[in-house]
């Protein structure tokens, strides 16, 4: 039985705990906002006393950081859905390019927490928005579960109504969109590569392509399972198809490109290299960046560096948007 729940904090930005006392009266954990990174905080059993104990990250404060905003719209079946919105290093107003970034999981969600890959983007003058789509968590055990035998419906629908919403609001350029997202987010990408032309480029990282080969490839099969009628693909082989970007392969149209680690046991790189290959036979513009050594996550330094690079200027060439933070190609 699930007992009432009293809201504690009202600072804005997340509190992870990592430890209460013995006498249950001092708290320990970690915290971070949009414009600062994780730091250790130590608040009282009722969290009326919040203070930082440490300040690693106080060089942040000579960087220009992006805005954010916590927007709400309605999907295209009437269901409020929310994310976060970053605008660009001192926007004031008018159109700007704009990315939608879509998180992983599914049952995941974005946060009003430090987010450098977006700060990076922001700070080149792109819009960036995480839409927590249908099957995020935060909102409840039904919001968590509608995504169900529904992957790149109702989900694809929420980002895309998010989009339409900021374009109604006047703030995203509707001649200049582009999406990325990794894992799940990458699922996401894919499927918009293969449902929509409204994008000028999109980037899948670690995403899942062909969700019936998918299946024997992971290492999560109970997990993936239970997302397709708690069966699998042999036994409901059209659902699986049906959900799979692959299948809609001859649609794609897009500039393109693709990420992915090649030790990844969770989304296997297979997944990646049957869409690149249709891509390439099929003339659509499409790069394919393979990070060795990595796994689902991109963990080494100098990986993460040209991650992030190589984002800026693929969304800036075909977003026909300068290039702020690295040096001009002579």
């Amino acid at each position: 039985m699930i007992g009432s729940f009293t809201q504690l904090t009202r600072g804005g930005g997340t509190l992870a705990i990592a430890d209460i006392s013995r006498d249950g009266q001092t708290i320990i954990g970690t915290s971070s906002t949009a414009n600062r990174p994780n730091e250790l905080f130590a608040a009282n059993a009722n969290f009326a006393s919040v203070r930082s104990i440490t300040d690693h990250s106080a060089w942040i404060r000579d960087y220009a950081l992006g805005d954010t905003e916590i927007v709400r719209w309605k999907s295209k079946d009437g269901m409020e859905i929310e994310g976060i919105l970053t605008k660009p290093v001192g926007y004031t107003s008018g159109k700007v390019p704009f990315l939608v970034n879509p998180h992983g999981g599914p049952t995941a969600a974005s946060l009003n927490s430090f987010n450098g890959l977006v700060q990076v983007l922001v700070a080149n003058g792109f819009a960036v928005l995480q839409p927590n789509f249908r099957g995020s968590t935060g909102r409840g055990l039904a919001f968590a579960q509608a995504n169900k035998n529904t992957w790149g419906k109702g989900d694809y629908e929420d980002c895309m109504t998010g989009v339409d919403h900021l374009i109604a609001r006047g703030l995203a350029d509707p001649d200049k969109l582009g999406a990325l997202g990794w894992s799940y987010g990458g699922y996401m990408t894919f499927w918009m590569l293969t449902q929509t032309d409204r994008f000028k480029a999109v980037s899948p990282g670690a995403g899942l392509t062909n969700i019936y080969s998918m299946y024997s490839q992971n290492d999560i099969q109970r997990y993936l399972r239970w997302f397709y009628d708690d069966k699998s693909p042999w036994d409901a082989t059209e659902l699986y198809w049906d959900r799979s970007p692959m299948k809609y392969i001859k649609n794609v149209k897009t500039p393109t490109m693709i990420m992915h680690g090649q030790n990844d046991t969770r989304v296997p790189i297979a997944q990646a290299q049957e869409f690149y290959m249709a891509l390439k036979e099929m003339n659509v513009p499409v790069e394919f960046v393979v990070y060795p050594r990595a796994g689902h996550g991109i963990t080494e330094p100098r990986h993460s560096v040209d991650r992030v690079r190589r984002y800026v200027r693929f969304f800036a060439k075909y977003l026909d948007t300068p290039v702020l933070t690295e040096p001009a190609v002579k």
